[in-house]
């Protein structure tokens, strides 16, 4: 299983720390741990502030309206890489505090505990309404807030959720948007960073599918987060990795 990567903070003024997972095929090492080192890109949808670099937190936003806005912004939002930038800005905003390094479950603890109740309120609301595209959409997303805040903060050192839980929380969230390739994304980084190479190779296989547009947003996070870790710059590169990795398997 792969180590989590504690980052100190000396380590998060340095966005190039080279980070290498043990997924078989990765030529040489890449940037770190994908679910916190690189940014989506957002094509100006908005998020919470932030600078340019993976961990530019915003010093002027007060910490006490970080998860409140965070909160806000996500239930404004049915845009899944809206969700996991914000999910991502929220933990490196909040975990990567110089000043709460050495614990930073304390810091995050909060986080998970908002995102797990947003999660529990959408699975009961689905309950009641099984049909209901909305109510399913809301479930898969929630989940996916909350697998991404568990998944981010284990590579920050801080072990929230076990990783079979987290995994589950990302299997609902494709199972419930199969057509969504940010969710297969999402569900390929975690996999990633979980040490889970075949599943990751699956996920990346579905995302890459819906991700037709070498110009479009998908392809371009895809390539800038998965696409660094396995030092592949291209669709055309990523495609070819894993018709290899289907051939053998």
């Amino acid at each position: 299983m792969l180590s989590r990567l504690l980052l100190c903070p000396v380590t998060l003024l340095l966005p190039f720390f080279l980070w290498a997972p043990s997924i078989e095929g990765a030529a040489t090492p890449a940037f770190g741990p994908p679910l916190l080192c690189h940014p989506f890109e957002l094509d100006g949808a908005t998020s919470l502030p932030f600078g340019k670099g993976p961990f530019d937190a915003d010093p002027d936003l007060a910490r006490s309206r970080v998860l409140p806005l965070a909160i806000s912004l996500l239930a404004a939002s049915d845009d899944t890489t809206v969700h996991m930038e914000t999910v991502r800005r929220l933990v490196v905003t909040l975990g990567g505090d110089p000043h709460s390094s050495g614990d930073r479950r304390t810091a995050l603890r909060p986080v998970i505990e908002a995102l797990s109740e947003r999660h529990q309120r959408a699975v009961s609301e689905m309950a009641s309404h099984p049909l209901d595209a909305r109510a399913r959409r809301a479930v898969a997303l929630t989940g996916l807030d909350l697998a991404y805040a568990c998944g981010a903060a284990a590579d920050f050192g801080a072990t929230m959720r076990d990783d079979r839980e987290t995994a589950a929380l990302a299997t609902t969230a494709v199972a419930l948007c199969p057509d969504d390739g940010a969710v297969h994304l999402f569900a390929a980084m975690l996999a990633m960073s979980q040490a889970r190479t075949e599943q990751m190779y699956r996920h990346l296989d579905s995302a890459l599918v819906r991700a037709v547009d070498e110009d479009g947003m998908l392809c371009r996070n895809i390539c800038g987060t998965l696409g660094r870790n396995l030092n592949l710059k291209t669709r055309k590169a990523l495609v070819a990795r894993v018709g290899q990795r289907v051939e053998h398997a």
